[in-house]
């Protein structure tokens, strides 16, 4: 729980932003020792449109690769289905255009980014007529025949890459379509189905959504589509992007890990206990796809405890929980929509997160009123 000076401070601050139209709007949820709260200020779209609230949607980014395709992965292995030693080459055993690195790629490795690949290419093509399922398996292709940059874990490159080929696996390992894998499987026991989902309409309602600028090839905005090129020309469906969501879902969805990761609850189809093992041995950067805070100048600030982790959206979203503090920070804003200069995000969210973490670290340490 934030107290009232540092909630003052974050709409303040949160305002020199607004005006400089970094994002049209923010908010962020806040989860401390079964505390939750919610600042929100701004718009989804223009600055007459719908206000931002808890409940506004935006477009999660990269957050799917940690939520969606990393814990599917995991719910797969609990079901013995795969092994994270599994190579690559044993989910494409026939296809002979494979490059001989790739084969030999492990999933740890892919969930890791120590794969190798390289961090992004742009698969669109704006002419194409072909439905999306084909495209998919083109794009898939491409990465399969990809040589890696660098030979598999001798260093670290965040790739989108990597987590389209693990989306790919996820569906061949379970014989089901990410989203409705992941739908079924993850969210659905948690019943927060609703407010956590990809978007395959493409007709949807723009109502409640924020937007992240217009399509590079339509002209179409980009509210309740996703913001990632490949991903939308894939449908709205892959393993590195796709994801939406509200930031009371998002903080309930990482209440629920938590608590997993911490054994007050379980998951029918969830362990965390490979996750907690990767974190007692210590990781350089990746937890199984997790992100945690660097040790100098991080997005997360300075005050988050050595065992956090989380991850960073492209669209300005990022979520962090502090596994030993018990306590979350979810961070939501469309800032692709705005300026496209990343350093003001960059300036943006340690200031807020310090803030938070100061404030809730301030409430714990009141006395208790005597009744």
């Amino acid at each position: 729980m934030v107290i009232k000076r540092e909630e003052r401070l974050l709409i303040r601050y949160g305002k020199l932003f607004l005006r400089k139209k970094v994002f049209s709007g923010w908010c962020v949820g806040i989860y401390d020792k079964g505390q939750f709260s919610f600042i929100a200020d701004g718009y989804c779209r223009t600055s007459n449109g719908t206000a931002v609230d808890k409940n506004s949607c935006f477009d999660l980014a990269s957050l799917t690769k940690p939520l969606v395709t990393s814990l599917s992965l995991l719910s797969l292995v609990k079901e013995g289905k795969i092994d994270l030693q599994q190579t690559v080459g044993d989910f494409y055993p026939d296809n002979s255009r494979t490059h001989s690195y790739i084969l030999g790629i492990n999933l740890l490795s892919l969930l890791e980014h120590s794969s190798g690949l390289q961090a992004h290419i742009h698969f669109v093509n704006s002419n194409s007529k072909q439905g999306y399922k084909t495209r998919k398996k083109i794009i898939v292709q491409k990465i399969l025949e990809e040589k890696p940059v660098y030979p598999p874990e001798t260093k670290y490159i965040y790739s989108d890459l990597g987590y389209i080929l693990l989306g790919d696996i996820i569906e061949r390992a379970s014989g089901m379509n990410l989203d409705e894998y992941w739908n079924t499987k993850i969210v659905q026991p948690l019943q927060l189905e609703e407010n956590l989902f990809f978007n395959t309409d493409q007709s949807v309602e723009t109502e409640g959504y924020c937007s992240t600028g217009r399509c590079s090839w339509s002209g179409r905005e980009l509210c309740g589509l996703v913001h990632d090129d490949n991903c939308r020309f894939m449908g709205g469906v892959a393993g590195h992007a796709g994801l939406f969501g509200s930031a009371e879902a998002l903080v309930s969805f990482c209440v629920q890990l938590l608590k997993i990761y911490r054994k007050s609850s379980s998951h029918p189809s969830l362990s965390l206990s490979f996750l907690e093992k990767r974190m007692q041995d210590g990781v350089d950067r990746w937890a199984l796809g997790f992100d945690t805070p660097a040790a100098s100048n991080s997005s997360a600030g300075s005050r988050f405890s050595r065992h956090t982790v989380g991850h960073l959206g492209f669209t300005g979203t990022s979520f962090w929980i502090d596994l030993d503090e018990e306590r979350i920070v979810v961070l939501l804003t469309n800032r692709v929509w705005g300026r496209k200069d990343i350093r003001y995000i960059q300036r943006f969210r340690p200031v807020v997160h310090d803030l938070i973490v100061k404030g809730a670290a301030t409430k714990r340490k009141e006395p208790r009123r005597q009744q």
